[in-house]
């Protein structure tokens, strides 16, 4: 099964533009690994995070949180803050 983030990223028309990407994992605070992607654009930076969990059933998660601010940072905290939200329902 594919996570929302890579059928995002298999779009041929995903990206399109972009001046720079990274990816990568990284361990959020409640100890889930989070896959993300970011994307730097003429004018702006997009922040995919992506929470995939399949194989702890009935608990199984595919949560794709996204970012779009002028600055990097700033559109790390929005995809940040909408990943609190959806996946542990924390509203700041």
């Amino acid at each position: 099964m594919k996570s929302k983030l890579d059928i995002l990223a298999d779009d041929e028309s995903f990206g399109l533009g972009a001046l720079g990407c990274q990816t990568g994992l990284m361990m959020n605070q409640y100890n889930d690994v989070v896959t993300y992607l970011f994307l730097a654009q003429e004018g702006y930076f997009e922040v995919y995070l992506s929470l995939f969990d399949e194989e702890h059933e009935p608990l199984s998660r595919d949560i794709l949180a996204e970012g779009i601010a002028s600055t990097l940072e700033d559109a790390k905290a929005i995809a940040v803050k909408n990943l609190n939200e959806e996946a542990y329902g924390i509203k700041i």
